[in-house]
């Protein structure tokens, strides 16, 4: 046979070979689809019954969360009904106080004598009574009402009295009030003129002018005199002006130095040109403090005095000195005689 016979043999026997060939691979290639059941099965394998425990309990609680938040009509009108009667309850008060009701209230009820006033208690008097702050304040035990007594009226007519520098008042219902004084502690007397009089004043630490000296005051101050200004202010009243040097000359006094003590300060004295001039009470030359740097001029003025007192002539010394110039020289003090 030639060589073509062989080829035409081969063609046709290997397309019938190769072709059942080619189509048995196809058929393994095809693998079959697997079934939804057999896929869950499967996935049951896979979980634990913890897993599967957890998830259900995920479940679950999404379940009832859908549950609380849905608000049924009927849980509505429930909510409602509980709700109206506080929010009808808050108008009301607000309405009440804003009309100012519990004063007008107060003609009804201030003839009862379950709000009358049974406790008064008055504390901090000293340059003043009880008794006068009462007066003041318009209250009477036994017979004033608390829905009569306005705690701003009340305040109002206490500081209105010299002494008084501050009030503050409190009501313990139903029969109870609190008066709390703070009083003005004078540190210095004022010889000056006021709006319609005119003589010694005394003065606080804030430099305010507050009560006239009448006959039994004391008068164990040092006296403010000489060319000093005085301003009405609305809040503080009569206000000294030049008062900066003299008040801290007057805290340093009032440390009580031995050799400078308060009750040996007799009179500060204010120039025409506003520098301060001490004078003793147990020696007659001046001493001239000048404006400013008062606290180391008081420390040095202390020093020179304690040498004086303590000088076997000192007696003969005092007396020869004609004043004392603390502002001579930078760091130096002049002792003139």
């Amino acid at each position: 046979m030639t060589r073509e016979h062989w080829k035409k043999i081969w063609h046709f026997f290997g397309h019938k070979l190769f072709g059942k060939q080619s189509k048995k691979k196809s058929l393994v290639l095809q693998q079959p689809k697997v079934s939804l059941q057999n896929s869950l099965l499967e996935d049951k394998k896979r979980y634990s019954l913890r897993s599967l425990f957890l998830l259900k309990e995920r479940i679950r609680q999404k379940r009832r969360i859908r549950r609380e938040s849905f608000v049924s009509p009927a849980k509505i009108k429930m909510l409602r009904r509980q709700i109206r009667p506080g929010v009808l309850l808050l108008c009301f008060v607000v309405l009440f106080f804003a009309v100012d009701a519990p004063r007008h209230l107060g003609f009804v009820f201030k003839d009862i004598a379950m709000f009358k006033v049974h406790n008064l208690r008055i504390t901090g008097c000293e340059m003043t009574s009880a008794k006068e702050i009462a007066r003041l304040a318009g209250i009477i035990q036994y017979q004033s009402s608390l829905f009569e007594l306005h705690d701003e009226v009340l305040v109002e007519r206490i500081e209105q009295e010299d002494w008084i520098h501050r009030a503050v008042v409190t009501k313990k219902w139903p029969d109870e009030i609190t008066i709390e004084i703070t009083e003005r502690n004078p540190v210095a007397l004022v010889n000056g003129n006021l709006p319609g009089k005119n003589g010694l004043f005394y003065i606080d630490k804030n430099g305010e002018i507050f009560h006239q000296v009448q006959p039994g005051d004391s008068l164990d101050y040092p006296v403010i005199t000489g060319h000093f200004s005085i301003e009405h202010d609305e809040k503080n009243g009569d206000v000294l002006v030049e008062f900066t040097d003299i008040n801290t000359f007057l805290k340093k006094v009032a440390k009580n130095n031995p050799n400078l003590p308060e009750p040996s300060i007799s009179e500060i004295y204010l120039d025409e040109q506003k520098e301060m001039v001490v004078y003793l009470v147990d020696h007659p030359f001046p001493i001239f403090f000048g404006k400013g740097n008062i606290i180391t001029k008081y420390s040095r003025l202390a020093k020179v005095m304690n040498s004086l007192y303590h000088d076997k002539e000192s007696e003969t010394i005092l007396s020869g000195i004609s004043y004392i110039q603390m502002d001579y020289l930078r760091d130096k003090v002049l002792v003139a005689r």
